[in-house]
Parts: C-alpha cells; structure tokens; sequence
C-alpha cells in the first residue's frame, strides 16, 4: 500500500513538470538555445609592427560556429584618431546579400552590419565580415577595440550575432570577441654616406747634395719585322728557231767549202770538221712562245672516267654473279636433300 502511495505522488509531479515545461515553452519564456553558444569575432591580424607613415589593413572575421545565423552587427570598432587614420571606405565581405557600413573620422568609431536578404534562409557563416586601412600617423601603441556586452546577451547597440529560432525567439549566440593591438614605431634613417679620404701624394725626400738622379733609360730592342718572302717564278721554256747560215754564192778559190749542220751531222764520227760560217749570216730567233699543255682528263675519285665507270660498274657486277652463283649450289643442295629416298623394290625392279 504504502509502494502505491509512493508511485503516485511520483507519476503525479512528473506530469506536472512536463505540463509547466510546456507552458513556459509556448509562452516564449525558455528560449531552443542559450546565448552565447560558440559565435566569435576577431580581427585579423590582431598585431603587428607598422612603420610611420606606412598603410595597416585589418579584416574583420566572423564565425557561427556551424550555427545558422540571420547577420552580425559591429557596434562600434574603436580607434584612437590621433595614431590612425582610416584610408578611404570600409570594404564588404561576401557573408551576407546585404551591408551597410559607416565611419567616423572624428570619434574613431566603424559600424558595420551584414544580414540575410528577405525570404533568404539562415546559414551558418565563416569568413572576412569587412576589412579597412589605416596609417600610422605616429609612435606609439595603439589598440582596435570592439563595443561588446557578454552579461547582457539582449542587448542590440553592441556588437551581436543574431539567430532566429523562427518562432519570433531572437538571440545573441556571440561569445568571443577579440581586438588587436599594434606598435607604430618611427621610419629608419638611410645611413648618411661616409666620406672616402683622398690621398695625399707625397714627395721623395731629396738625397744628400741637392741634386735627383737622372733615372738610366732602359733601351728598347728594335721590332723584329718578319722578311717578306720573294715571289719565286717559274721560267717558261723557249725553243730558238734558228735558220740555217747560208754561205755567198761564189766562194774564193783556195778556201775550204762552207758546210751546213746536215753535212757536218753526215760527217764520219772519226773526222772532226770545223764549219766556216760567213760573218754576213745572223741566226733567227722566233719570238717567245710558251708551250701548250693539253688539259689534263677529267678524273672520278683519282681514277678517269673511263676507268671510273668500269670500277663503280664492274665491281657490283661481279659481286652479284658471285652471291648468284653460291645461291644456286645452295638451292641444288636443297633439293638433293629434301628428295625422299627410293624403294627398294623400285630398285629392284
């Protein structure tokens, strides 16, 4: 009796519970997610070393951390004007279908929102939200600061990442924002060009007495000039045409009889004969004619013509009969070998 008392009461709460759970959640007082669920912020790069007068540019980066999201919104990022100054506009991301951007110049002060157009589905977002340029106007360390409230997680005029439960239900599922801080330091000098001394030439001191000696001159050999070889000609031969010396036509009687060369080559060997030649007569010598020399035959390969043609035809030829003729012994040697063998009855009969 007593277990069924127990069971009761125990069946009895759990249904309450569940109709108080019930009523809560239609009545919108507890919401399908908590605030603060993994949704992040930050810059990128969140530090650096810039030079003066040298140009930062910054991204800002968001995550839903795989939730599905209706838009972020940055209220406010903060610079000091007195070390940055922001160059030209905020450029857009590509998270969103829409944007709207604005700047200060004189707070220091960028706000940024990026949402779903109309009829457009949540998404889950992670990437570049927008990115700026700044100058470094001097040296000094600066920040980049970011308007967020994690206590208060409804609150709208700070930084946020919204999501719709779609039954009416907005939340703030933003946990982590991050700022940057930078180091502006000061140009460095070019070093100034060092100055290369100049030599000063000095003087040899002079010698005892006065007076420099005279440097020797040293002499010079002459050139040695190559001889020009003389040009070496060859003598061309002359055949001297001579006419035969003819004699008066009556010679003194008492004087010996004038001979020609013909006579004189007819005379005996064991004779000798002196010719007497009259002084009247003086040889003729024809002019000077050089020799002409038949061209030589045309030759193939230091061979002529002829015999050139005999050899580049005839060798083939040759070669051919000979490879002919060994193919032929060969060929009747096969077919001696492949006759099959007679009978012996064939030979008997």
């Amino acid at each position: 009796m007593r277990k069924k008392i127990i069971y009761l009461i125990g069946g009895a709460a759990l249904v309450s519970l569940i109709v108080v759970f019930s009523w809560l959640w239609a009545t919108g007082r507890i919401k399908p997610f908590a605030a603060g669920t993994g949704g992040s912020i930050s810059l990128s790069p969140s530090s650096g070393t810039i030079t003066v007068g040298q140009n930062l540019t910054v991204s800002i980066l968001a995550n839903s951390a795989g939730q599905e999201v209706t838009g972020v919104d940055i209220r406010y990022l903060h610079y000091n004007t007195s070390d940055f100054e922001l160059q030209g506009q905020v450029q857009k991301g590509s998270l969103f279908s829409n944007y709207s951007t604005a700047s200060d110049t004189t707070a220091g002060t960028i706000s940024i929102s990026g949402t779903i157009s109309g009829g457009e589905a949540q998404k889950a977002v992670s990437g570049v939200l927008a990115t700026m340029t700044f100058k470094a106007l001097k040296v000094s360390t600066t920040q980049l600061t970011f308007d967020y409230d994690p206590a208060n997680p409804t609150k709208t005029t700070d930084t946020n990442m919204v999501r719709d439960d779609g039954a009416g239900n907005i939340g703030d599922i933003l946990e982590q924002v991050t700022g940057g801080t930078y180091t502006l330091q000061a140009a460095v000098a070019a070093p100034a060009p060092t100055a290369t001394p100049t030599p000063t030439p000095v003087s040899a001191p002079a010698p005892p007495g006065g007076r420099m000696p005279t440097p020797t001159p040293t002499p010079t050999p002459p050139a040695q000039t190559q001889p020009t070889p003389e040009e070496v000609t060859t003598p061309t031969e002359e055949t001297p045409t001579v006419s035969e010396p003819t004699a008066e036509e009556t010679p003194e009687s008492g004087t010996a009889q004038t001979q020609t060369p013909s006579q004189v080559a007819q005379t005996s060997p064991g004779a000798t004969t002196s010719p007497t030649v009259s002084p009247k007569v003086s040889p003729k010598i024809s002019p000077k004619t050089s020799p002409k020399t038949s061209p030589a035959p045309t030759k193939i390969g230091g061979f002529s013509v002829a015999s050139g043609l005999l050899l580049y035809i005839g060798i083939p030829v040759i070669v051919t009969l000979i490879i002919f003729f060994i193919w032929q012994k060969i060929r009747k040697k096969k077919n001696i070998l492949s006759k099959p063998p007679e009978d012996d009855e064939d030979e008997l009969i």
